[in-house]
């Protein structure tokens, strides 16, 4: 039976009223996570809000119904190592700088608990249809993220950027513009790979739809980091389908004064500006580098690292510029967490692109030996590898590596893009490739 019969015949939607309880509550999870601010959040418990009560919940349902025989899963030594050196990190900020404990223990606890969704839906998804389900309500929460940050880019205007006008979509008002910006370049791929190589022509018509809304959110955020990191990781997914799409993309991007609003037109040329006749960059890009080399020095001074959420308390001690974040993970990485941390962050970076490209060849290969035409094994996949490669660059820029608000879709596709591959091709882990099917006799 080919893949779209069987979506047919147990389609998502009618298959959603025969999911259990935690697979339903696994899917409001996802769908909740990115739009919590909009929400009930609080539970009067401090340190802990509703997301936090759908996981344990999501937790409980999943020990109640008992774990499948699984390889443990990839990156696992890799996350614990890190959480390890969050816990040294919170340690190291009450010995050296005491200030609020409580927040100190929340922020460690939701540095972890959003990155735990990839051992939690990793053990949750035993079906298809789940994964197929939790697949399209990203893509749909990605759409309702984009209509929002679009709606505020047309109440301000795109005809020209003002610092204090820019979308922030659910994520909070104009300072979390860059944080809008990440998640439209992480989670963008997710609609344009569906569009390419989802074969329905009623799908890739709403797909197309979306990614206008999407991308039109996108502009209105005025992220110049997220405008480039969309541009490459959308462009590797087209040249993922045909090569010759580049022609178009070097074209549209030479020519983006033509086409883009002005606003955009606008923020992308004050990188750098003229005073008195001299050429320099803008006070924004003009100050990372400055943050960055106070973050050097921070950690040359404290080669353990001065503990979590101290970096802006401290970088006004070793640069001009105080109270501010690193805008950058690996170097708040090292100021914070020390040589130590920034080598295990290094190694789990380093070990989810193998993964990730890895697990990518592994399902193409699959796939071509089966004769498979299932698109799920070639959309997912590559909507996953360019949501690692913006993860990666957009924490170059930024520090929302930890944002659980922003990165949850990201642990989220990690696990159920593995657990695609064990089930439907009956393996036990990435490195398995399935059986060469059995020849008509």
């Amino acid at each position: 039976m080919s893949y779209l019969k069987a979506e047919q015949n147990t389609g998502v939607i009618s298959e959603f009223r025969n999911f259990s309880g935690m697979e339903m509550m696994i899917i409001a999870l996802a769908a909740y996570t990115p739009l919590q601010s909009h929400l009930p959040q609080s539970l009067g418990v401090p340190g802990l809000n509703v997301a936090n009560l759908f996981f344990l919940t999501s937790v409980i349902l999943l020990t109640s119904r008992g774990y499948e025989k699984l390889d443990s899963p990839p990156l696992k030594g890799n996350l614990v190592w890190f959480y390890i050196m969050l816990v040294f990190g919170f340690f190291v900020a009450q010995i050296r700088m005491p200030i609020d404990t409580l927040v100190d223990v929340t922020y460690v606890k939701t540095a972890i608990v959003y990155s735990l969704y990839f051992f939690l839906f990793y053990h949750a998804v035993r079906d298809l249809n789940v994964i197929r389900y939790l697949f399209w309500t990203m893509v749909f929460v990605t759409f309702l993220v984009g209509v929002e940050a679009f709606r505020e880019g047309l109440a301000f205007g795109f005809n020209s950027f003002q610092p204090t006008q820019r979308a922030g979509g659910p994520f909070g008002n104009y300072s979390a513009s860059n944080r809008a910006g990440i998640f439209f370049a992480m989670y963008t791929p997710m609609l344009l790979a569906s569009f390419l190589y989802y074969p329905k022509t009623i799908v890739k018509l709403m797909l197309a739809v979306a990614m206008l809304f999407v991308l039109g959110g996108l502009f209105a955020t005025y992220s110049r980091q997220a405008y480039l990191i969309t541009a490459v990781v959308l462009t590797y997914c087209m040249v993922s389908k045909n090569k010759g799409l580049l022609v178009l993309v070097v074209i549209l991007g030479l020519g983006y004064q033509f086409w883009a609003p002005e606003g955009v037109v606008d923020r992308m040329s004050e990188t750098r500006v003229v005073v008195d006749g001299v050429e320099q960059l803008d006070s924004s890009t003009e100050s990372r580098p400055i943050l960055w080399k106070g973050g050097w020095d921070m950690f040359k001074s404290n080669p353990l690292g001065v503990g979590i959420v101290r970096f802006r308390e401290e970088i006004g001690s070793y640069s001009s510029i105080s109270n501010l974040d690193a805008h950058n993970f690996y170097v708040l990485t090292l100021a914070e967490l020390g040589l130590i941390g920034f080598i295990v962050l290094m190694i789990l970076i380093k070990n989810m692109l193998v993964l990730v490209f890895r697990l990518k060849k592994k399902m193409q290969i699959a796939a071509a030996r089966h004769k498979d035409n299932d698109p799920y094994l070639v959309i997912m996949p590559l909507a996953l590898t360019a949501s690692t490669l913006s993860l990666v660059v957009g924490n170059m820029y930024g520090s929302p590596f930890l944002m659980g608000e922003v990165t949850c879709f990201f642990w989220i596709l990690l696990a159920i893009t593995i657990r695609y591959y064990q089930i439907r091709f009956g393996v036990a882990g990435i490195d398995d490739l399935p059986k060469e099917p059995k020849k008509a006799i």
